[in-house]
């Protein structure tokens, strides 16, 4: 019981201290710290909860191998230390918040919506950094995006499972709110964010053609939903060039591609930076460039400046500034692991990516989890995972994976060993 609370206490102050930040090897949350001290002083506890979790295991020695590499890669290209410890900090710190989780939410389940809270209140309370780290202001269009739709998803995500613990919420009741949330988040510009709610939602509406769904009815069934999309897709673009929906992000991004009703055009025009990195793995693809590898001469910001069609501002910039804080521009896990580590870098992160897309389909294939609230936050999360390790920098791999990595492993296990007439305490 005592320790039940402790994991409570420790669970609500990791997530809600992840906003307050410190350089120490760069930018260091002080939850992050909990989850360092935590791990460090129950690692005699490891080896018990590699055995209860395997894919823990395999986790850790894929990052283990993806640290040993990054070293050698550091060391190859003279990084420099600073550089070094900065990149090899993030591997290892990705290690220690994935088993400090695995130990939390496995021993104290309960724990997980003051997660989701304590997420919340630190960017209510922090919103200084988080403004900062994405250079917007108070009255652009990306502080929704980048302050309050974080906020949002974890009160909402929170909230469901207070509900819950009061009164039993069905899955479709989640999936309408779901739909409802994430086209009030595309018209407010969080595209992404608002998409996931919504195919989110829609796939657990449709959950009993996904449980018989198959590769032969494919051929029928995914034609459909490509149309769908393609038309949703067509109406918000419409919207947005008329101006019906406010979006001056997209509207620029629109304008600077020749046919705005092609999704994968967007696409393009708002991962510029996928453009820098396939030139860097291009130019070393066995060991990377090593970690926060500088971008001498600026080629590669240049090519990101050209795809954005603001060579101009580059121009001028470079001119004044030189190259000497240029980095070269990355904005995937699985291309900045290429970038910084190397092509084996490349296959283990895409190894952690595998193991969860794994872990995913044997939950789905558990018929009482499919009528647990879960189902949609693990659908959530699942289409939000796969956005990030293509789309979203390596940085990540120690911030938005261990969460949704861990939930996903952790719940696979309690489904499969829980019976039907004690399960229901979880959902």
């Amino acid at each position: 019981m005592l320790q039940n609370k402790i994991n409570k206490f420790l669970s609500f102050f990791y997530a809600f201290l992840s906003g307050l930040k410190i350089d120490l090897v760069g930018k260091l949350g002080f939850g992050d710290l909990i989850a360092v001290i935590y791990s460090l002083f129950t690692i005699q506890n490891w080896r018990k909860y590699y055995r209860k979790f395997p894919d823990i295991k395999r986790i850790h020695y894929s990052l283990a191998l993806f640290l040993v590499i990054q070293i050698i890669s550091d060391l190859y290209n003279d990084s420099g230390f600073s550089n070094m410890i900065r990149g090899c900090s993030n591997i290892i710190m990705a290690a220690l918040v994935i088993i400090y989780l695995t130990q939390v939410l496995f021993r104290t389940f309960s724990a997980l919506p003051l997660i989701f809270i304590g997420f919340a209140l630190s960017g209510i309370i922090f919103v200084a950094d988080i403004v900062k780290d994405h250079e917007v202001s108070i009255n652009d269009m990306g502080f929704f995006k980048f302050r309050l739709v974080p906020i949002l998803n974890n009160l909402l995500f929170a909230g469901i499972l207070f509900m819950n613990s009061i009164k039993k919420i069905k899955p479709k009741t989640i999936a309408y709110i779901f739909i409802f949330f994430g086209l009030f988040c595309i018209a407010f510009d969080a595209r992404s964010n608002g998409m996931f709610f919504f195919f989110s939602g829609f796939i657990v509406l449709n959950e009993t053609i996904l449980k018989r769904f198959t590769l032969k009815k494919s051929v029928w069934i995914l034609p459909f939903f490509i149309v769908v999309f393609q038309c949703l897709y067509s109406l918000y673009v419409a919207g947005v060039l008329s101006g019906s929906i406010k979006s001056e992000q997209t509207k620029t991004q629109l304008a600077r591609v020749s046919d705005p009703y092609n999704p994968f055009y967007l696409l393009a025009a708002g991962r510029v930076e996928m453009f820098s990195s396939i030139a860097a793995i291009g130019d070393k693809p066995i060991l990377g460039h090593g970690s926060w590898a500088k971008d001498l001469g600026g080629r590669y910001n240049m090519i990101t400046a050209s795809a954005a069609q603001n060579e101009d501002n580059f121009y001028y910039k470079f001119e004044m500034e030189g190259d000497k804080d240029l980095i070269i521009p990355t904005h995937s896990i699985l291309t900045g692991a290429w970038v910084s580590g190397g092509i084996v870098a490349f296959f283990t992160v895409l190894y952690i990516l595998y193991i969860y897309l794994k872990k995913v389909v044997l939950l789905l294939k558990i018929n009482f989890f499919r009528k647990s609230l879960y189902f949609p936050l693990i659908t959530f999360f699942t289409l939000n995972i796969i956005w990030t390790f293509f789309f979203s920098p390596l940085q990540e791999l120690k911030s938005t994976i261990p969460l949704p990595l861990v939930l996903t492993i952790v719940l696979f296990e309690k489904f499969r060993i829980l019976k039907n007439r004690k399960y229901k305490k979880y959902i």
